[in-house]
């Protein structure tokens, strides 16, 4: 949604048609017949921050809050329940900064909005979508079809509780074979995509070798704990220090571990660059480069109150940690507590956004800060799964492919409900602004499709 169609971005053409649509649905009024879920998707979808909690799970950062969805939860329609992992905070692909915020996983003002039959609170959340990184449609359908499913029921109710779902939403989602419609409305203008995940879970040092954010090579995962971030910075650098003076074994060789206070380090590098050569030549070139580096190997274990493991001086002044690790031609990436270059603006947490992305740095050098969590083909096969299922299960699923790849038309029209092309026709659309179509239209069609009976939920 982050390119254009014709002269208009997509994402300024989907908010007024989607608005619509709940206008239609809904009318103007309240109704206790009918209520709707919003759930904007990218790479994964976001429940929401008390869903997630409600779901169990664990919070790593405080950007988002996305579970990751194991391959069971991916075998039925129910609630996912096969993990209380959190999806990191990070980008794949570069940022369009004019329609796009930081995430794989859409942050906490583009998560779910649960059974509301509010039309002012669904148009409010439809505006205030933010586009994301990614195009996890399975994700998109899963989550979809578990607001749909009765094992849900327990969590909306919580909600409802709360005032986070509608108040006439008690008892939903029915049972299936209750007196009611079950509909499922997917658009997209994108094919899916594999999921990927930051390769280290807690800080990564990099060694920036010619001082180009392209040319990165993790150095050093750190032990939980000495990650280098603003409050712990010049304790793990001692703690690199420490270890790197007590080592002795082999130099330049992959994935040496490394006894250290904190407990154990370990490298990662081509062969071919002496890791721990160029580790220590660049602790030696900070020596030279400051008036006073005094290093306190007790304080990383033990630190006292306004002194750090690390000292660094310059006329007399205090040096930050940033112009340390500028000196020392490090970086890092902590996908945990990531300091991103929100603004857009390439300013002094640049570096730290651009080594978080594949395009920003040699192709090769992909599979050190990347790895699947799954590729394309097992994603369109568990968005099949799904979509089959939930027709099996009487969902009626509607789809619309906007401006989208034919590998994304054929995903959409294969998941819509009925067998032939005649039957698809009412439940599958295509829309192209160039061909003279619109999403206002295809929305519009859907609406009074999902008009024509009486809706109890």
């Amino acid at each position: 949604m982050r390119f254009q169609a014709g002269s208009v971005p997509r994402i300024d053409l989907l908010k007024p048609a989607a608005m619509h649509f709940v206008e239609r649905v809904l009318g103007t009024d309240k109704t206790d017949k009918v209520t709707i879920s919003l759930v904007p998707y990218a790479g994964q979808v976001n429940p929401g921050p008390r869903m997630f909690e409600l779901l169990g799970g664990v919070r790593m950062h405080g950007e988002s809050s996305c579970l990751e969805i194991t391959s069971d939860d991916f075998s039925g329609l129910e609630v996912p329940s096969g993990s209380t992992e959190q999806v990191p905070h990070f980008m794949n692909w570069t940022i369009a900064w004019d329609f796009m915020d930081w995430g794989w996983c859409p942050q906490d003002d583009t998560s779910i909005l649960p059974l509301s039959n509010d039309p002012a609170a669904l148009k409010e959340a439809i505006e205030g979508m933010r586009l994301h990184d990614g195009t996890g449609t399975a994700y998109a359908v899963k989550w979809g079809l578990a607001l749909l499913d009765p094992s849900s029921r327990d969590i909306i109710t919580k909600l409802r509780d709360e005032g986070i779902a509608s108040p006439v939403s008690d008892g939903r989602p029915a049972e299936y074979d209750a007196d009611v419609r079950k509909i499922l409305v997917l658009m997209t203008d994108g094919k899916i995509t594999e999921q990927q995940r930051p390769r280290f879970n807690s800080g990564v040092l990099w060694i920036d070798q010619d001082g180009s954010s392209k040319q990165v090579k993790p150095v050093v995962s750190f032990v939980e704990g000495a990650s280098v971030t603003p409050s712990n910075g010049f304790t793990a650098l001692a703690n690199i220090h420490k270890a790197l003076a007590d080592y002795s074994g082999p130099q330049g060789a992959r994935d040496i571990v490394l006894p250290s206070p904190l407990g154990t380090l370990q490298t990662h590098s081509d062969n071919h660059l002496g890791t721990i050569k160029k580790l220590r030549d660049k602790f030696e070139e900070l020596e030279t480069n400051y008036d006073e580096v005094v290093w306190d190997y007790d304080l990383i274990l033990s630190p006292k109150d306004g002194k750090e493991a690390l000292e660094v001086k310059k006329n007399g002044e205090r040096v930050p940690l940033g112009d340390v690790m500028e000196t020392l031609q490090f970086g890092y990436v902590d996908h945990f507590d990531l300091n991103g270059d929100s603004d857009g603006d390439g300013g002094p947490d640049a570096g730290v956004e651009l080594n978080n992305q594949r395009n920003h740095r040699n192709e090769s050098a992909k599979a050190d800060f990347r790895k699947d969590l799954s590729s394309v083909g097992m994603n369109i096969s568990r968005f099949k799964k799904l979509c089959a299922a939930a027709k099996d299960s009487e969902i009626e699923i509607f789809t619309i492919a906007f401006e989208a790849p034919e590998a994304a038309q054929q995903q959409m029209k294969n998941c819509a409900s009925g067998t032939s092309n005649e039957e698809k026709s009412a439940y599958y659309f295509q829309v192209n602004e160039s061909d003279g179509g619109t999403l206002d239209a295809a929305f519009n069609e859907i609406a009074a499709s999902i008009a024509k009976l009486r809706l109890t939920q």
